[in-house]
Parts: structure tokens; C-alpha cells; sequence
């Protein structure tokens, strides 16, 4: 794409993973967006390996759910003793769960980013080999100064800038928002190796929970493997010393794989931190992925943080380039996001902290608590491997229920063809009637002012199945009405990146529909319905 001087609703500096997904979300609710990428290629060695269910949906709904059929899911993650045994195993099933995809899957970053990029590209959103050198928040505007390849200078004007350009972003240091430390800090050789054979390891990431060395393996997609090796206390950081640690990882790793003949892609010293920044708005300029949160790795949520926020972000941003909201809106995603990033970041840290036990005193109490199954394990082992809903607000109806996690994402039939749910919502808001009209109780004014916005009307299962402005969908599963069930809710507010603003047994004769309700939310987010 060549740049050319013109006016954007919004400008993306960063084109990894998270960047280049909000660009192509945002796009698809209607803005005018680039993304602005300063290297030619994407990074060629594997970074992220993980991914959750909801992060494959954000990449789906980002247009590249083929990728899907090439992750690797897995069964979970154990924490192992010093010895090599099993301590504890927290299961995660490696079939479709209630989103339709693998609960946890193994990726190749790559891969990904290629395949995003490439999509992009082909839609005119992508400028690659663009330095931004500056930029300046104007109240009205942003104004962003850019060097491109050819050493041409542009000034680009936005509604919004977005930096997606990583934990040493310039983007945030230039917005003058700083950051949170959240207590952690441990340096780990990282080894990512090419077996010569196959291997005979459990499909599912092994945290080895030694006092004198903790490690973390992992099998990751396209047939690699990861191994993380902490360095000893006291390593001295220059490069000599790094040398010598990431060279005896490498030779550990060789030794705990069984493969003396793996070929290293690459082995380097990182510092994982845990860090959130103060704001993820200021003004007009926001921020999304590693520039708004850093985690330790040992939940692999590092990139799927980073594509919730694109999730939640794009459609807003989209509503206010076509001018159907206003930039209060915004408020909601730093409300929204931030917390919730934080509290997955303490979550991977409890992890860390507890995988990277150096006292073998407090070693050994571990391992005995672990063994023996404590009340503290029962509770704390869902808040580690499960994300938490969002924050109540004007977008997430706190009396309501299931407000703040995602919809489910069952096979429906529309039309006599089989598609994801998703695919049936479409990308703008959502109301499920689960065997009630959706639009029960609510008068022909507030039905228009949700129809501006877009709204998509869904009959599920209902009787009769369909009315004018209404797509009645099958539930050939029946998971959609055994969850309404399960949550007493018969119709069901959904917001665009999936999250159920709330969920509402049916009104009674009468009464007031629920939409009343949720309108009230848009209202208070700055959306007019």
C-alpha cells in the first residue's frame, strides 16, 4: 500500500497480531482506518504460542478463521515436582467447547501474523515500512508525522490513534501515560527447538516446579517445541553471562526433550515483567496489546489479552466513525479492558510465583499442599485458568445475566444452512429471543432507534418462527436454550465482540421488554438508543 496524505478515522501504529486484527475489525464496523507497520516482514521466529477459545473467535471474526484448522489444541497444564512427577493437572478438554473451538490451543505466531497482514494488504489497510517520528493530540484531532520507505514525509490526520507498537512502544511514552508495576520480575533463557523426531510428550504445557532450576515446556505448533529455563538468582545481565545461561538451557532442554539432535531456532534471554498502564485513553490516542499490558507468560494470555482488546475496541471505534456514537464511548474501553487485563496479569503472576519457588523450604510446602488437593488450589485453579467476566458499567448490566462473558457460539441453521452463531449475529449488536420474540414489550419508537444501530433481531427456536425484521434461527444442539435456561434469560442483549450486555427473562404481559434496560446502558456509554 502506498501512504497517501488523507484524513482517517483511525490510525493503528504497529502491525503485529493485535494491530493488524483491530485495523481489519474496525474496518469491518464502517471505519476508515491504517495501520502503519515500520518492517518489511513479520518477525519470522515464534513469539506467542498460545491461544484460548475467545482469542481464536477474535481472529475468526477478524476474517481469518482458517487458520483455526492449523492450531494444535491441548489437554492442559501440569505442574510438576523436581523429580518429573505430576503434582497437579488442570484440565482443559481439547474437543470444541461451549464457543465451538478448543478451549487451549498451540500456535505458531508467524504463521498468524502473515495470514493477517495478508488480508490486510488486500484490503488497502496495511502500510508497511512507515516510521511514525511524532505525533500530537490536538482536542479536536490527532496528527501523526510519518517517514516512509521511499523517505517521503506524510502528516496523517485521525479522530483516534491506537498504539499497538509493543511493551517499549513510542506511541505511549509520547502520550506521557505511564505504568502500573504489578511486583514481577524474573529473567528465563527461552529456547524454541526443531525436534529431529517426534516426540513422545504429553499434549499439554509441563510446568517443572524445581527450586533449582523451574521450567516450563511446551509443545507449540508446527511441530516445534518451547522450553523456558529460569535463570539462577544473581546472573549477572551482560552479554557474556546470557551467553553462558541460554547455552546451558539449551543443552538442559536437548537433555529433557530426549533429543540431543533438535535444532534451535532460537534461544534468548527475556525478562518477564507484569505491568499495566495507567490508562488505556488518554484523549484521543489509546492503546491495545503489549503496550497496554505486560504479562508473564505462564497462562500463554499475552497475545490473547492483546486481541480481546482489539475485540472491544474495533466496533467501538466503528460506531463513532458512522457517527453513532459519541467519544464517550471510549471511556468504556479503558473501564472495561484495563481492569480486566490487570486481573489476568495477577493471575499469571500467582502462576509464576508459584511454578519459580527457589526456597526448598517453601518448595516442599508446595508440593505437599499440591499433592494433597488444598482448599486454596480448589479456588485458586479456576480464577488461573479461567477469564474473568467484564467490570460492571454501562455496557455490562450488572442485575443481569451472564453480563460481561462471551455468548456462546453453537452451530445454529439460518435459512436452512449450518454456520456459527457468530456468523448469524453478524457484526453489529444482537438480541436473541430464546423461544420468545425477541422484541417482546417494546414499543415501535425504541425498536427503530435500535434498528439505526444496526441491530440484528434473532427468533431462536421460537414459535411462530419468524415476523418481518426478525431471522429466525434452529438450535439443532439445543445448547442456546439449555444455556438460556441454565441463566433464566430468554432474551439476550449481545454486544458486538460477543460479550452479553445482559441477559433477561421474558418480560411479563404487559411489562416493559428488558431492551428498555439495555438501552438505557447505550445510552449512558454514549451510544443514542
Amino acid at each position: 500500500m502506498r501512504l497517501v496524505e488523507e484524513d482517517y478515522d483511525v490510525v493503528i501504529v504497529g502491525g503485529g497480531p493485535v494491530g493488524v486484527a483491530l485495523g481489519l475489525l474496525a474496518a469491518d464496523h464502517g471505519a476508515r482506518v491504517v495501520v502503519l507497520e515500520r518492517s518489511e516482514d513479520v518477525f519470522p521466529l515464534p513469539r506467542a504460542v498460545h491461544l484460548d477459545d475467545e482469542s481464536l473467535r477474535v481472529l475468526a471474526d477478524a476474517g481469518v478463521g482458517d487458520l483455526i484448522e492449523r492450531c494444535r489444541p491441548i489437554a492442559g497444564m501440569s505442574l510438576l515436582d523436581a523429580a518429573g512427577r505430576t503434582l497437579v493437572t488442570f484440565e482443559r478438554h481439547p474437543g470444541p467447547g461451549p464457543l465451538g473451538l478448543p478451549a487451549s490451543s498451540l500456535v505458531h505466531q508467524p504463521d498468524i501474523e502473515r495470514r493477517l497482514r495478508e488480508l490486510a494488504e488486500a484490503r488497502g489497510l496495511l502500510a508497511r515500512r512507515c516510521e511514525v517520528v511524532d505525533h500530537d493530540d490536538t482536542g479536536d484531532a490527532v496528527r501523526v508525522d510519518v517517514v516512509a520507505a521511499d523517505g517521503a514525509r506524510h502528516r496523517l490526520r485521525a479522530r483516534h490513534l491506537v498504539g499497538c507498537d509493543g511493551a517499549a512502544g513510542q506511541v505511549r511514552r509520547r502520550a506521557g501515560i505511564g505504568d502500573v508495576d504489578l511486583g514481577f520480575t524474573q529473567r528465563w533463557a527461552v529456547v524454541d527447538l526443531l525436534p529431529s523426531r517426534p516426540l513422545d510428550h504429553p499434549p499439554r504445557v509441563l510446568q517443572l516446579c524445581d527450586p533449582s532450576g523451574p521450567a516450563t515446556s511446551v509443545p507449540t505448533g508446527g511441530g516445534r517445541h518451547r522450553i523456558e529455563v529460569q535463570l539462577a538468582p544473581g546472573t549477572p545481565s551482560d552479554a557474556e553471562a546470557e551467553q553462558r545461561a541460554v547455552d546451558a538451557a539449551v543443552a538442559w532442554s536437548r537433555s529433557w526433550l530426549g533429543d540431543p539432535d533438535a535444532a534451535v531456532e532460537r534461544a534468548a534471554v527475556y525478562a518477564f515483567r507484569a505491568r499495566v498502564a495507567e490508562t488505556l485513553r488518554h484523549g484521543r490516542v489509546l492503546l491495545a496489546g503489549d503496550a497496554a499490558h505486560e504479562m508473564p507468560p505462564f497462562l500463554g494470555q499475552g497475545l490473547g489479552a492483546g486481541l480481546r482488546d482489539a475485540a472491544n475496541l474495533g466496533w467501538k471505534l466503528g460506531l463513532l466513525a458512522r457517527g453513532r456514537a459519541s467519544d464517550d464511548l471510549l471511556d468504556t474501553y479503558d473501564a472495561e479492558r484495563r481492569p480486566h487485563a490487570a486481573e489476568v496479569v495477577r493471575a499469571a503472576r500467582r502462576v509464576g510465583r508459584l511454578v519459580g519457588e527457589r526456597r526448598p523450604w517453601r518448595a516442599r510446602l508446595r508440593d505437599g499442599a499440591l499433592r494433597a488437593g488444598e482448599r486454596w488450589l480448589r479456588a485458586w485453579a479456576p480464577s488461573a485458568m479461567t477469564m474473568p467476566p467484564l467490570a460492571p458499567g454501562p455496557l455490562v448490566d450488572a442485575a443481569a445475566a451472564t453480563a460481561g462473558s462471551p455468548l456462546p457460539r453453537p452451530t445454529v441453521i439460518v435459512e436452512g444452512r449450518r454456520l456459527s452463531l457468530d456468523e448469524a449475529l453478524g457484526a453489529d449488536l444482537g438480541v436473541l429471543g430464546l423461544g420468545v420474540d425477541p422484541r417482546l414489550g417494546l414499543a415501535a419508537s425504541l425498536r427503530r432507534r435500535w434498528e439505526d444501530l444496526g441491530t440484528r433481531f434473532l427468533a431462536v427456536e421460537t414459535d411462530p418462527p419468524s415476523a418481518a425484521g426478525i431471522v429466525p434461527v434452529g438450535d439443532p444442539s439445543g445448547a442456546l436454550r439449555a444455556w438460556g435456561r441454565e441463566h433464566g434469560a430468554a432474551i439476550v442483549v449481545v454486544r458486538p465482540d460477543r460479550v452479553v450486555l445482559g441477559g433477561y427473562p421474558a418480560p411479563a404481559p404487559g411489562a416493559l421488554s428488558p431492551l428498555v434496560t439495555a438501552a438505557a446502558g447505550l445510552r449512558a456509554a454514549g451510544i443514542p438508543a
